[in-house]
């Protein structure tokens, strides 16, 4: 799947003979009359395997407006004769009388292509000398995509450890039933359908919801406020989605360390503050830096809950993979957003584990 961020194969095999005729042309000026023939020789077999979208969609990423030449053309192309392509083709379409849209061709022409994966980067290729250059400013939109995934992400990471830290600590606390008890609460959101969460929150925060009754029946609101299809409601849902992959890892490292510790600190004389910020939280941080990795992970890859409770400016950038991939059917684009995606995860990965690293400092200074 990841290697289509780089196959440009389809495209070269639907239009091979142009590739071969343009072979040697310097550029400039049009090219000769065997790439005019070997073009309507290309249109005819791609509509009759029914393959022009494929040379269309290629050309309209390279200079937009390409689709509706390629798509008159196809229509048009029984009428071209291989005796005089070159007039046939520009009396249907004058656009084949233009050197860019044979440059075009020509820059496509590789089985292997950058084009999709700088595009991903809202960056293309210029066409006068190849150069990366910035995309134009209303094509460029997924650096900002995925800034607003990253953003989104990072404050659902600090929610779910400041709501999971604390739960965590009293599950830690209870005895034997009671933590079996607990840990059941906290495990049944998972069995559940993350369709059917999210269409229970659609019906309590809604604006004639449980909790908008709850705040207008309290005083606090004199109407209703809007807790759904916004920022808002992808952070409530959200962080309830992800909640329990913080506190579970939270929780194993809290009951593998030893109350002693904490009593020990006490004992000789620490406030409750500081032995928790010194003993405790060092010894308790690798489940945090654990389950706050995994948050934030696949709080990056969501696309269920903002496509179902977000509006239309709080989509992810899941939400264009799955716009790509099923409705545009582009997955060479798909698999770039993916491939720079899993890239940036593999980074907080590599990140997370150089971290864990001065982790036993703290403990090491925690006991000196």
């Amino acid at each position: 799947m990841l290697a289509r961020a780089f196959d440009n194969s389809e495209f070269t095999r639907c239009t091979s003979r142009t590739i071969a005729a343009l072979d040697g042309w310097n550029g400039q000026g049009l090219p000769p009359d065997a790439a005019f023939r070997s073009l309507a020789e290309d249109m005819k077999a791609a509509v009759k395997e029914r393959k022009q979208s494929v040379i269309a969609d290629r050309l309209n990423r390279e200079v937009v407006g390409y689709y509706s030449v390629i798509a008159r053309t196809a229509r048009e192309i029984d009428r071209v004769g291989l005796v005089d392509a070159r007039h046939d083709l520009i009396a249907i379409e004058p656009a084949w009388g233009s050197v860019s849209i044979w440059q075009a061709i020509t820059r496509a022409s590789s089985p292997i292509s950058s084009f999709n994966l700088l595009a991903a980067l809202d960056l293309r290729r210029s066409p006068i000398d190849g150069s990366v250059i910035s995309a134009p400013a209303e094509q460029a939109i997924y650096v900002a995509l995925y800034i607003k995934t990253i953003w989104i992400s990072v404050w659902v990471t600090i929610a779910c450890v400041a709501l999971g830290y604390p739960v965590a600590a009293f599950i830690a606390s209870l005895g034997a039933r009671g933590h079996q008890l607990a840990l059941f609460a906290v495990l049944m959101p998972l069995w559940t359908s993350i369709l059917v969460r999210s269409a229970a929150w659609i019906i309590l925060l809604q604006k004639n919801g449980i909790v908008n009754q709850l705040l207008q029946g309290a005083g606090i609101t004199g109407e209703p406020l809007e807790l759904i299809f916004n920022r808002l409601g992808t952070y409530i849902v959200t962080i309830h989605v992800m909640l329990p992959f913080l506190i579970l890892p939270t929780l194993g490292v809290m009951r593998s360390t030893p109350a002693e510790y904490m009593r020990a600190a006490l004992s000789l004389g620490a406030p409750p503050w500081r032995a928790f910020v010194s003993v405790y939280l060092p010894l308790t941080l690798p489940g945090v830096l654990a389950g706050a990795t995994l948050v934030f992970v696949l709080s990056l890859g969501n696309y269920l809950t903002p496509a179902l409770v977000g509006g239309s400016r709080d989509q992810m950038i899941s939400y264009f993979i799955y716009f790509y991939m099923n409705q545009q059917l582009n997955w060479g684009m798909a698999a770039s957003l993916c491939l720079v995606l899993i890239l940036f995860i593999f980074l907080i990965g590599m990140v997370a584990l150089a971290t864990r690293r001065f982790v036993p400092i703290l403990n090491t200074s925690t006991k000196l």
